[in-house]
């Protein structure tokens, strides 16, 4: 029976006709609504379609699988550990099928074993494989109309002339998944050209605890990220990003909400700025271009239009160090200065705003949680001692004056009454 060749506690149903023989081996064997069920509520529905063994080459020909939550056609020829084929269909739930391949690996193995302490360093998937599928479900991810000529070795995985559907857009280009060799981790390399893909995409793949990035993008992405165990998010990592981007926010990104609470300490922004009261720092356009070396983020151009505020920054951001020192200007437009004008005891703060050229926010310290400081002060585009000390002197003065001007005004109105 099946169940006897399945790990321990596995069930396993339906018919397997055909024929085979010792000398040589060989078999040609047809599956008949084959099935098998995992613990953890993993396994396979239906299994339908040819497979065959004969000299030394194991085939399947138009094998169909359906569920762990996928339905897909597969052809494919293995010989000597080297695959060819292809796999296409509706859906394809890669988090479901990884999560079987691993039970069934760690169930192959001696009881005192480990799945990594067993596998040489040139074990692993080897082959190519043209894959066309309506859906693919990757991490949060649900993409669409994937494209891709797979080609692996040794377990190191690249997808080649790669296109794919995301939330009304698309992406282009290849992905390369390279196993840790040694002393060098896990990374993940590509090249991709997007249009109109939503930076939600961001959350869903790369992220363990969603951010709340929004917005569809335009523009090239080519990075190599390293990853595994104590290595921080983009720690080592290579490349350069150019993105334009329309109708978003920033969500819960660190350096994002430590410049919306500087903007919400500045009381005069709430009066013509409702995009600061929910979704985070939000966008209706953003421009930005920025660069990796070695872990060493360098902001090079960033520039965001909404109603009520333009900001523009750049600077430079240590991964591995979990440092940073980014430069923020805040422009607040007439929408919402031309308010505060009306507002008893704002007129001094409206005042230096107008003349000093807008808002410094300087953002140091570890990039997930920084460290703010803001004053007043004109764009400029290097972060001298000068503008550090303007910045960092400036800042409780603007806050307190707000604070002092609304409380007087609180106290003539109370008087009156």
């Amino acid at each position: 029976e099946l169940a006897a060749l399945m790990p321990e506690g596995a069930k396993a149903g339906g018919r397997i006709r055909g024929k085979a023989a010792t000398q040589p081996v060989e078999a040609d064997l047809m599956l008949d609504n084959v099935n098998f069920a995992l613990s953890g509520g993993l396994g396979v529905d239906h299994l339908d379609g040819a497979v065959a063994y004969r000299d030394g080459a194991l085939s399947c020909n138009a094998l169909a699988v359906r569920d762990a939550d996928s339905e897909f056609t597969l052809d494919l020829v293995s010989r000597n550990g080297i695959w060819s084929g292809a796999l296409t269909g509706k859906r394809l739930n890669v988090n479901e099928l990884l999560a079987i391949k691993d039970k069934l690996q760690t169930a192959s193995l001696p009881s005192d074993a480990s799945p990594a302490a067993s596998a040489p360093s040139s074990s692993g998937f080897t082959g190519k494989f043209d894959v066309n599928m309506a859906n693919v479900v990757f991490r949060k991810a649900q993409l669409g109309n994937v494209l891709t000529n797979v080609n692996a070795l040794n377990g190191d995985v690249e997808l080649a002339n790669l296109t794919l559907a995301s939330h009304g857009g698309n992406a282009a280009g290849w992905v390369r998944l390279m196993q840790p060799r040694g002393e060098r981790p896990a990374s993940t390399s590509m090249s991709l050209k997007l249009e109109g893909i939503d930076l939600g995409i961001i959350d869903e793949i790369a992220l363990e605890e969603p951010r709340g990035v929004k917005g569809q993008a335009w523009g090239q992405v080519d990075m190599e990220i390293f990853t595994g165990e104590n290595i921080p998010v983009f720690s080592g990592a290579n490349g350069a990003v150019q993105l334009r981007s329309k109708d978003g926010t920033f969500g819960k990104l660190g350096m994002a909400t430590k410049v919306l609470s500087v903007l919400r300490t500045l009381e005069i922004t709430r009066l013509r700025a409702p995009k600061l009261k929910d979704q985070g720092l939000s966008f209706d356009t953003c421009e930005s271009q920025a660069t990796f070396n070695n872990g060493v983020m360098t902001l090079r151009s960033f520039a965001m239009t909404t109603p009520s505020y333009n900001i523009t920054a750049f600077g430079t951001i240590d991964f591995n160090r979990q440092d940073s020192e980014i430069l923020v200007h805040v422009d607040l437009l007439e929408t919402v200065l031309g308010a505060a004008d009306m507002v008893p005891g704002l007129d001094a703060v409206v005042g230096k705003l107008r003349t000093a050229g807008g808002l410094r926010i300087l953002l140091t310290g570890p990039p997930t949680d920084p460290q703010t400081n803001y004053g007043f002060g004109p764009k400029t585009d290097a972060i001298t001692n000068e503008v550090r000390d303007t910045v960092k002197s400036t800042g409780n003065i603007v806050r307190d004056e707000i604070i002092n001007r609304a409380t007087d005004v609180l106290k003539d109105i109370l008087n009156k009454n």
